[in-house]
């Protein structure tokens, strides 16, 4: 997310990876946010939610 409350990411697969790109497009530096909602199979299918921020230089 932005810092509007924009997705800019999102994925299913958590082979994916972020180029720093929405859409076809290059994203300002700055500080964007993330939110991950992990499903342990191992545990049950316990999910667990992590934030935190990354900040994307350029």
């Amino acid at each position: 997310m932005n810092c509007w409350g924009q997705e800019v990411y999102f994925s299913n697969n958590a082979n994916d990876k972020w180029d720093g790109t929405s859409d076809v497009h290059a994203l300002d530096g700055g500080v964007y946010f993330y939110m991950l909602k992990v499903k342990f199979k191992a545990q049950g299918d316990e999910e667990k939610i992590f934030k935190g921020e990354i900040t994307l230089l350029r």
